[in-house]
């Protein structure tokens, strides 16, 4: 039995990111990503966790699914109507965080420029809120110019 990505995550000493164990390379781990991308921004205490929270959520979503770590699978629509959500955080809420992990993850080589792309572009379709379609729109947009 292979032991949870969390068991034996460490941060990298040159880059300050969390390596995965090899048998889970090539995977993410959302909450790692969340704390990668809020300690780069200087985000709040608070943001952290919500992003982290949302990362969690993806994460046990393609768990159940048998694809762990495996994020340029995910299928966003699928997602939101079968994953356990983070309480307390509307819909809108979790494409927002979603949105921002996912264009980390794109912009940094961690996840598939198309894939990346490819989840932008259907949260900002899934979207009701302006701010997020709009930030959603425009990293697909960033990363199909620097990496597609």
């Amino acid at each position: 039995m292979k032991p949870e990505p969390s068991a034996n995550l460490r941060p990298s000493p040159s880059t300050n990111r969390v390596v995965l164990p090899a048998h889970l390379a090539g995977r993410l781990h959302g909450p790692s990503l969340a704390k990668e991308f809020c300690q780069a921004m200087g985000m709040s205490a608070l943001e952290e966790i919500c992003m982290a929270e949302v990362g969690e959520s993806v994460d046990v979503y393609l768990s159940r699914l048998g694809q762990p770590g495996r994020w340029a699978e995910l299928d966003v629509r699928a997602y939101l109507n079968g994953a356990a959500l983070p309480k307390d955080m509307a819909a809108e809420g979790v494409l927002y965080f979603l949105a921002t992990l996912v264009g980390h993850a794109g912009l940094t080589h961690q996840l598939p420029a198309q894939a990346a792309k490819r989840m932008l572009q259907d949260i900002a379709n899934l979207t009701r809120e302006r701010n997020c379609r709009e930030f959603a729109t425009w990293t697909a947009t960033r990363i199909h110019q620097l990496l597609c």
